[in-house]
């Protein structure tokens, strides 16, 4: 039987590396360890996975029609505050967010108008009921895997094909193949954590005002509030121990 081509793809930092590198910790996958809209790669085993970090309409066209097409969106709070974070908030034209918002717009699109062999996944999702939504992806694809494929410990994951040493401290953001090296080999758990949020303020109003993102992801007002909660009380604690460590230099003195 001719290998099956499984296509990865969504938005930069939406999880479709780790999401790839997870897939191919099965058995019976070939992983490709590069970024392509095609799988190329030839292997014996039944399956071939690649990813694409962009959307394109080719995908859900004839030209993939025996793809297993895969499609990863995040919520843009933090898909934000990671691009941020790696390009210094001078975010590249094809990451800016209006792109994302068409991403958005396909998803909507085929959550409701579906197409053979495709799954439409939140990365939010990945990591609920023991790994349930990417168990059953695997399970109706057919792959051969044991538990032990959540566990990165086990493996050593690569990001991109050249320099993948992993670092055995966290680089800073800014260094991009050092830190996605050392990004997907931590432990496989949801990072979207309110400590890592970092959005300006129009990206903040975007993501809580545009109506794809809504439909989607209804609770981000409610979130940036809890991050402002934080953000107020961890200025509050800082100001106490401040205020504590002059009152006992006055006593020492």
């Amino acid at each position: 039987m001719p290998t099956q081509k499984v296509l990865l793809f969504g938005f930069p930092h939406t999880g479709t590396t780790i999401f790839r590198n997870i897939m191919g910790h099965c058995e019976d996958v070939e992983e490709m360890i590069c970024e392509s809209r095609h799988a190329f790669q030839e292997t014996t085993k039944p399956f071939v996975v690649v990813k694409y970090p962009f959307t394109w309409d080719q995908f859900f066209g004839d030209e993939y029609k025996d793809y297993i097409k895969i499609f990863i969106v995040r919520n843009p709070l933090w898909v934000f505050s990671s691009l941020n974070k790696r390009f210094s908030n001078n975010i590249p034209a094809d990451h800016n967010m209006w792109s994302y918002f068409r991403v958005l717009d396909r998803f909507v699109y085929y959550a409701s108008n579906p197409i053979p062999n495709s799954f439409l996944v939140h990365y939010e999702d990945l990591f609920d009921n023991n790994f349930a939504v990417m168990r059953n992806i695997f399970d109706a694809i057919g792959l051969k895997y044991g538990d032990e494929i959540f566990d990165n410990s086990k493996y050593v994951n690569k990001a991109q094909s050249s320099g993948n040493e992993i670092p055995k401290e966290e680089p800073e953001h800014t260094s991009h193949n050092a830190y996605r090296s050392y990004q997907v080999n931590q432990p496989f758990t949801n990072n979207n954590l309110l400590e890592k949020l970092d959005l300006n303020i129009h990206q903040r109003h975007a993501f809580c005002t545009n109506n794809l993102v809504k439909i989607l992801y209804p609770n981000n007002e409610q979130i940036m509030k809890d991050y402002d909660a934080m953000v107020r009380e961890r200025k509050q604690k800082e100001e106490k121990e401040i205020h504590q460590k002059q009152e006992e230099e006055k006593i020492e003195n």
